[in-house]
């Protein structure tokens, strides 16, 4: 999810937000592209993500890592620029799920289940310019991202932990 847009909103005009804002989605489209990641609609600040889905990949849950990383750095940049203080609260997930095409002539999914909201979850506990993984995407990316525990209780109707692992970043990026 895409944090701070009513701040920015209340500090700049409102076309100067819109233009901001389409920029910004161009600039997650072309990284999207660039990794393969589908992109799906979602309510208001929303992003909706899923990599596999059109195109099977073994490394999917690569892809998404990276890609939320990406989507985390143009913001940071683009704060930089606009003087703005826009920000990502991201939720990772693997698993199944259930979908169905909603519309034509350009497909559309609509997905559910425990995956999707395993993932929505996670990123409804991220802080600002957070990136929180479950334990599966964790067991699979260990050895080339850096994660630190991240503490959470569960919620009420919760078997376990929203977001037991916050993604700092690929191991040969520095930091780790």
């Amino acid at each position: 999810r895409i944090g701070g847009v009513a701040e920015l909103a209340q500090k700049k005009g409102a076309q100067e937000v819109a233009a901001l804002l389409q920029d910004l989605l161009t600039d997650i489209n072309e990284v999207a592209i660039q990794y393969d990641v589908e992109q799906l609609p979602a309510p208001g600040q929303q992003l909706l993500a899923v990599c596999g889905l059109s195109t099977p990949y073994l490394d999917h849950s690569r892809r998404m890592v990276d890609f939320a990383l990406a989507v985390r750095t143009l913001l940071q940049r683009l704060n930089t620029r606009h003087s703005a203080q826009l920000t990502l609260h991201g939720g990772l997930h693997s698993g199944a799920f259930s979908g169905s095409v909603v519309r034509t002539p350009r497909l559309s999914y609509e997905l559910w289940g425990e995956s999707v909201t395993v993932a929505q979850q996670l990123a409804t506990e991220a802080g600002p310019q957070l990136i929180l993984t479950s334990q599966t995407i964790y067991d699979r990316l260990y050895e080339q991202y850096a994660f630190q525990p991240a503490r959470a209780e569960p919620k009420a109707g919760q078997r376990t932990p929203a977001a037991p692992w916050l993604l700092l970043n690929a191991k040969n990026e520095g930091g780790a």
